[in-house]
């Protein structure tokens, strides 16, 4: 199963690049279908990132960790491997590229790639895919929407405001 996308976000690459790969681990912060991230502190950092993976809490798929399996920070590139998916995906791999258009404006682009079972996975691939397709249609327009506006989009703000709502009172 492959999923690709692109946006175009009316900002430098610098800062994009700096939001996806610098800031891997901190996607929680603001995409809305990631309910918190950390970093993996198991894995490996390339030269030029800052970390190495993340880990990430994803309503539906559970704790998935991702880990950098290329990097090239001058060519504002990298793919990561993500483990911890459904029993079907025997592996999945997104690739992301960061290119400036002009001085102000960039294009990000992903290709994500799974492989899954022959025949449960063919079946699950289908509901999957939409739901991943959801899934990083939201990714790109919050990414889009956090990097130009400097704030978490609206969705992610009901979301941690709902969350806080039901968070047991200290004491």
């Amino acid at each position: 199963m492959k999923l690709s996308s692109t946006v175009v976000i009316n900002a430098p690459a610098e800062k994009v690049w700096q939001v996806v790969a610098h800031d891997f681990a901190k996607i929680g912060e603001w995409a809305s279908g990631v309910e918190k991230s950390v970093i993996n502190v198991e894995a490996a950092t390339p030269e030029g990132a800052t970390v190495g993976g993340r880990v990430c809490s994803v309503p539906g798929f559970g704790q998935i960790r991702e880990t950098f399996t290329e990097y090239d920070e001058a060519g504002k590139t990298f793919t990561y491997e993500a483990t911890g998916m459904p029993f079907f995906v025997t592996s999945a791999h997104n690739g992301w590229a960061v290119q400036a258009i002009d001085a102000n404006t960039s294009r990000v682009s992903f290709n994500l790639e799974m492989n899954v079972l022959p025949l449960v996975g063919t079946l699950m691939a289908i509901p999957m895919k939409m739901q991943l397709t959801k899934l990083l249609d939201e990714a790109t327009e919050e990414l889009k929407y956090y990097v130009e506006i400097g704030e978490i989009h609206p969705r992610k703000q009901a979301l941690i405001a709902k969350s806080a709502r039901r968070a047991p009172a200290a004491g």
